[in-house]
Formats: C-alpha cells, sequence, structure tokens
C-alpha cells in the first residue's frame, strides 16, 4: 500500500514532461505559422491583391 501512496506522490512536472516543452524542438511553433503563411499567399495569389482576403490592401 505505501508503494501506490508513493507513486501518487510523483506528479507530472516532476518526471520533466512540461519543463520547456518548445525549448528542444521548435517545429510545434515554425509549421503551424508556415503553413498559415503558406496558405494566405496561395489565397492572395488566387482571389487577387486588390480583394479583401489580402490584409494590407489599403497600404
Amino acid at each position: 500500500m505505501s508503494g501506490d501512496a508513493h507513486h501518487d506522490d510523483h506528479g507530472h512536472d516532476d518526471h520533466g514532461h512540461d519543463d520547456g516543452h518548445g525549448d528542444e524542438d521548435p517545429r510545434w511553433v515554425l509549421v503551424p505559422l508556415l503553413v498559415g503563411l503558406v496558405i494566405g499567399i496561395v489565397l492572395i495569389a488566387v482571389l487577387g491583391v486588390q480583394s479583401d482576403a489580402a490584409p494590407l490592401h489599403t497600404l
């Protein structure tokens, strides 16, 4: 029974799973940003720069 109590004392953070998740591998941030950028460029190319799809069409 004491073994179970000892096991329950270990939280998720004690094992280091949540520490610096993105520090070792920045791809989990870069991949969605690049996908969004590519989709935006394709939409602007298909719909045209003068359409409301381009966020900077007033400049």
